[in-house]
């Protein structure tokens, strides 16, 4: 299995049964709006021309790359916290348990 997992579309067959009418499932859209592929089928409905729909992938591509880096980012600064804070813990348990006891108070004479 690939990581992550690659979906192949074949755009003229999906946008064929589209037009004949077929109703995809919630997560099939999900699938084609990840894609771009429902953003180009709205564009086709509206009856776009190629260069705009063209214009309109472009902007979607740029915006798509800036939230898989946002989101790389806060995967990484996520990352980081959850190391900083088990270093933190464990430094805490090392000196709760390596700490000298107490010394006993003396009798009172």
């Amino acid at each position: 299995m690939r990581d992550p997992i690659v979906i192949e579309v074949n755009e003229s067959r999906l946008f064929s049964w589209l037009k004949r009418g077929a109703q995809p499932s919630d997560t099939l859209r999900s699938l084609l709006r990840r894609k771009g592929l429902w953003l180009k089928w709205t564009l086709l409905k509206k009856r776009v021309d190629e260069a705009t729909i063209a214009t309109e992938l472009e902007k979607w591509q740029m915006l798509q790359a800036e939230k898989l880096g946002r989101e790389a980012d806060k995967k990484q600064r996520r990352h980081a916290g959850r190391k900083k804070k088990s270093v933190a813990e464990e430094t805490a348990a090392t000196t709760s348990t390596t700490s000298p006891p107490e010394p006993a108070a003396s009798p009172a004479e």
